[in-house]
């Protein structure tokens, strides 16, 4: 049996390179907003529909939080926001990985 894409044999189904190139093309939908030391990337839809609320949602919680625990953030914090939980599933199956996602 001849040798298929990343060694599979011929006619077989490589599901996590199917599901890493579906993932790839769901974020390369997203839409990254940026305030107070927040990166959020979400969906262009959804970020449209309540973006603005989410920035400031995380925005009261790291002022209060900050203050709460005496704590300074110095660094940006990055949230992904996916509209189908399964994107999530195939994005944290691949966060122990040494090589990044994509």
């Amino acid at each position: 049996m001849a040798a298929g894409r990343r060694g599979k044999p011929a006619g077989q189904y490589d599901i996590v390179a199917h599901n890493l190139v579906t993932l790839r093309d769901r974020l390369a939908g997203f839409r990254t907003l940026e305030r107070d030391g927040f990166i959020v990337r979400m969906d262009r839809r959804e970020a449209t529909i309540y973006g603005e609320r989410v920035l400031a949602l995380l925005s009261r919680a790291r002022q209060s939080l900050a203050t709460k625990y005496d704590i300074t953030l110095r660094e940006p914090i990055h949230v992904e926001i996916f509209p189908d939980q399964r994107d999530f599933a195939i994005r944290r199956s691949r966060a122990g990985a040494r090589d990044p996602l994509l």
